[in-house]
């Protein structure tokens, strides 16, 4: 079942992108570097692409969640914290162990990544760069 809008992609093309992000974000919620609200949003998101955009889409907000990151270490000065609560998921993943709780308070919204990865291949996307 195709959709007699231009530019909507129907249901088939829809579900497969969605069946393919499901499938990584699936695994970074059970390693716990996401949270589920991040993963449902990736999720959402994905039904708008088409399957070949999904690599660039995840590349686009990887990168977008850098440089958040990045800033948010110099505008705040808490890259002691950051790289606190990376060393406590790396060694608890790496020697099997529960993590000791850390403080989660300071964790950046990933959301704010997501949507400007969106935001970018969308803008691409409409000036025809993708």
């Amino acid at each position: 079942m195709s959709s007699s809008l231009p530019g909507a992609l129907g249901f088939k093309q829809s579900f497969t992108s969605v069946v393919v992000v499901f499938v990584f974000v699936f695994f970074l919620f059970a390693l716990k570097f996401w949270g589920a609200g991040d993963a449902k949003l990736v999720i959402a998101l994905s039904s708008w692409l088409q399957l070949r955009e999904v690599g660039l889409f995840i590349l686009l907000l990887a990168l977008s969640g850098g440089v958040l990151a990045i800033g948010r270490i110099i505008f705040f000065g808490n890259g002691a914290e950051v790289f606190s609560g990376i060393k406590h998921v790396a060694l608890s993943w790496f020697s099997g162990l529960k993590p000791v709780a850390y403080r989660t308070a300071d964790r950046m919204p990933f959301s704010w990544a997501i949507v400007s990865g969106f935001f970018i291949l969308s803008s691409l996307s409409v000036f025809k760069f993708v």
